[in-house]
């Protein structure tokens, strides 16, 4: 069972692929440019090693996890701020 999850930054790939450091440790994550030059596309997939995690939580608490992860990066890099 794999948990994946996708955002679009609004930087360049070298930029976002440098700020995200090691968030979401063991997580395989990849850098893409968005179509149409608007940022980098950044995907997380947990594969394997989210499977005991997804037992305890449940697929969508771990999903949700993953994905708020994401959009605080994102509003991090664009903003400065991160909203609570």
């Amino acid at each position: 069972m794999h948990v994946q999850a996708a955002i679009t930054v609004l930087r360049d790939r070298e930029e976002v692929r440098r700020l995200w450091g090691d968030r979401l440790e063991g997580a395989e994550v990849t850098f893409k440019d968005a179509p149409g030059d608007r940022g980098t596309e950044v995907h997380v997939d947990l594969g394997e090693q989210a499977r005991g995690v997804v037992r305890r939580l449940g697929r969508a608490g771990e999903l949700a996890k993953v994905k708020d992860e994401l959009r605080h990066f994102k509003q991090g890099v664009e903003t400065g701020v991160i909203a609570r």
